[in-house]
């Protein structure tokens, strides 16, 4: 188990902030071509203004598997439990993430192309809910 602190601020005038202590377990996996990386957070309210969050769970898993030297497939989950005080009117939110693509090494970097949706919990900065996305992008990573 590995100690975690979080601090997270949304930026503006009259903000949302909060900071939280808790734990992660993760594990990671390795047979020939496939790779998969596990994790598990749980953290606790220490502090907080304008949020209701009193606890929170954050899992997450990641596959990878090489089908070439080059080219390699990509798959990757998270799930956001997020318990409440009640203030805001409101139950146990749920928040996740799901992704597939493709990934590309080179000889210094990569490059992912990848297709998501995703529910995230209170995206904006002064008010509450949850908005769904849909996203398709690519990102540059280390090898």
């Amino acid at each position: 188990m590995t100690p975690l602190f979080r601090s997270a601020t949304k930026c503006f005038p009259k903000t949302k902030a909060w900071n939280m202590a808790g734990g992660r377990l993760s594990k990671v996996y390795e047979d020939g071509p496939l790779r998969i990386e596990g994790r598990s957070d749980i953290r606790f309210s220490v502090a907080k203004a304008l949020v209701d969050y009193n606890w929170e769970i954050d899992t997450g898993a990641r596959s990878d598997v090489q089908i070439s030297p080059h080219v390699g497939a990509l798959f990757a989950g998270d799930l956001r439990l997020l318990g409440v005080d009640g203030t805001q009117d409101r139950g146990t939110q749920t928040g996740f993430r799901v992704e597939g693509g493709v990934r590309f090494r080179g000889g210094a970097a990569a490059m992912e192309f990848f297709l998501a949706d995703e529910r995230r919990i209170d995206p904006y900065p002064l008010g509450f809910g949850t908005v769904n996305f849909f996203t398709f992008g690519f990102r540059l990573v280390n090898r």
